[in-house]
């Protein structure tokens, strides 16, 4: 036979062993690195995963099953600024806890907390026979308050004996405007609780506000606690 003819013969044979090759590559589950195949003379060729031992007059081949890395690609242009998100809610939270006592004939406050440009405070007023504690708000011209009061006497199992607003729907000033009122009774036991909720209403905001509020005689006529938070409008 003549090299050229060899020559043939061997590609033909490469080309085989390259095609069964990647039959056994597709179908292995052992995933080798590197394979081999010992092949017959005439052309058939059997593939391993291991190295194996061939037979006399079998030509032993191996390749790698992993070919070489290829060139990176080029970098992708750098994607737009995101824009900021809202800030989380609540923005601000305050508690409070506050008591007066008003002289006779007086009204004494404090500032309880400030949110937003709303400022609000505890007032206590001593009117001889009927002592108030009320809630005030000043704020921007346009803020409103609305409020809801549930009101018992001090031991919280009767009702009041004197009329207390159970509802505000008010408009703030940039004075003080009272979004609740709580009044002692005319006979013993004059003291007096009462749980207020309100919102108070801005441009930019409301305010949000959970209360417990006294009225009762001294040491301590006038009491009020709770907390507030501020939600952007």
């Amino acid at each position: 036979m003549s090299r050229k003819v060899r020559s043939r013969g061997m590609l033909a044979t490469a080309a085989t062993v390259a095609l069964m090759a990647s039959a056994f590559v597709a179908s292995s589950q052992a995933q080798a690195s590197t394979l081999y195949a010992c092949v017959k003379k005439s052309g058939t060729a059997k593939i391993y995963s291991k190295k194996p031992k061939c037979k006399k007059g079998e030509s032993k081949l191996s390749w790698s099953t992993t070919g070489q890395a290829g060139k990176n690609g080029t970098n992708g242009t750098n994607g737009t600024n995101g824009t900021n998100g809202a800030a989380g809610q609540p923005q601000s939270a305050v508690s409070f806890s506050s008591s007066l006592e008003a002289s006779l004939l007086s009204t004494v406050s404090t500032s309880l907390f400030s949110l937003n440009g709303v400022s609000v405070s505890l007032a206590c007023t001593n009117a001889l026979f009927v002592d108030t504690t009320s809630l005030d708000a000043a704020g921007p011209t346009g803020t409103r308050a609305i409020s809801g009061m549930a009101a018992s006497k001090a031991n919280g199992k009767a009702a009041t004996e004197e009329f207390q607003q159970p509802a505000y729907n008010v408009a703030v000033t940039p004075t003080a405007s009272a979004f609740a009122n709580l009044t002692t009774n005319g006979s013993a036991p004059k003291g007096n609780i009462a749980h207020v909720n309100a919102s108070i209403v801005t441009s930019g905001a409301v305010i949000v506000i959970d209360a417990f509020i006294e009225a009762g005689e001294s040491p301590k006529n006038c009491v009020a606690s709770g907390v507030a938070f501020s939600i952007p409008a």
